[in-house]
């Protein structure tokens, strides 16, 4: 796993949690005779991501907020990141990256048990196109890669 809050340089990291939805709805349009594939509309891409991390500091706080991992004023502007995953079995993986990913973090609670914070990093709006778009996918197998 490779991230980067603040848009710079991904980085490998140690992740406890990732989730990934996407969605794009189609919508039929009806017309006398049978339906045909242009007969469908496709809707807008929906996307949205969570990925909690265990860091040794605040610096992914403070970057997404500031966009310096030594930033002291929050900027007015969204702050955005990347994240690159790859899950391997074999000859196969998966590999899913997104670049301009408008992260949003809260503040880690801590546990008065001790141990490490966790911190959560969300984004509800990953943006694109059916063209083209932040989000690549790309699934390799012993025969090709997709």
């Amino acid at each position: 796993v490779s991230l980067d809050v603040a848009g710079a340089s991904l980085e490998a990291r140690k992740i406890t949690k990732f989730e990934l939805e996407m969605s794009r709805n189609v919508n039929p349009e009806y017309f006398s005779g049978s339906p045909l594939p242009g007969d469908l509309s496709m809707g807008k891409f929906e996307g949205k991501t969570t990925i909690t991390v265990k860091p040794s500091n605040l610096d992914d706080f403070r970057k997404s907020i500031t966009g310096k991992a030594d930033g002291t004023t929050v900027l007015g502007d969204v702050v955005e990141g990347a994240f690159k995953i790859k899950v391997k079995q074999g000859d196969a993986s998966l590999e899913i990256e997104a670049s301009r990913v408008p992260f949003a973090v809260n503040w880690p609670e801590s546990d008065a048990g001790g141990g490490a914070v966790e911190l959560e990093l969300a984004a509800d709006n990953l943006l694109g196109t059916y063209e083209a778009g932040p989000i690549t996918i790309t699934l390799t197998n012993d025969v090709a890669s997709y």
